[in-house]
């Protein structure tokens, strides 16, 4: 199996955090990419009472700046500025997958020719490389904490996916 790379945006991995399953993303991926601000945003949980330790400590999990400012500045202008570190770095490094859930910058991304996953895209592919016995239950304890939110139509169709509807 080849190494895997991804870029987050800090979204998706606050939600692994909220659940404790950053194991997921360590079972699928060899390499977790930031930018500084998503690792700064990260870091903004922990008064919240959320342990961002293992996060923080992850030899899996690396910070990398966009060797462009001006691809950020334009990005910037549409949306928010750990979601435009997070595209630039995509567009630079060529990342297997751009981990991000906010349908604009999914949107801005694709168009720029920048695969994308989501939270709900992690979990189908983890189990379907048998990584997590069943995905349900990871998506229902998403569904229940603050920031979250799917609509109940993927809701639906992501437990098709999962071969568990």
């Amino acid at each position: 199996m080849t190494a895997m790379l991804i870029i987050s945006d800090a979204s998706p991995l606050v939600c692994f955090i909220k659940i404790n399953r950053l194991d997921i993303l360590q079972k699928l991926f060899e390499k977790v990419i930031v930018p500084p601000i998503v690792f700064l945003e990260i870091q903004k949980i922990k008064p919240l009472g959320f342990s961002v330790d293992e996060f923080m400590n992850a030899k899996w999990v690396s910070v990398l700046e966009p060797a462009s400012p001006a691809l950020f500045l334009d990005l910037s202008e549409k949306v928010d500025e750990g979601e435009a570190q997070a595209i630039a770095l995509a567009k630079e490094v060529s990342p297997d997958f751009l981990l991000i859930d906010e349908r604009r910058g999914t949107t801005i991304a694709r168009n720029m020719g920048i695969k994308t996953i989501g939270v709900v895209g992690i979990i189908i592919r983890a189990k379907e490389k048998k990584l997590i016995p069943e995905g349900k239950t990871i998506l229902d304890e998403l569904r229940s904490k603050p920031k979250f939110w799917i609509s109940e139509q993927v809701y639906q169709t992501a437990l098709k996916m999962l071969d568990e509807s």
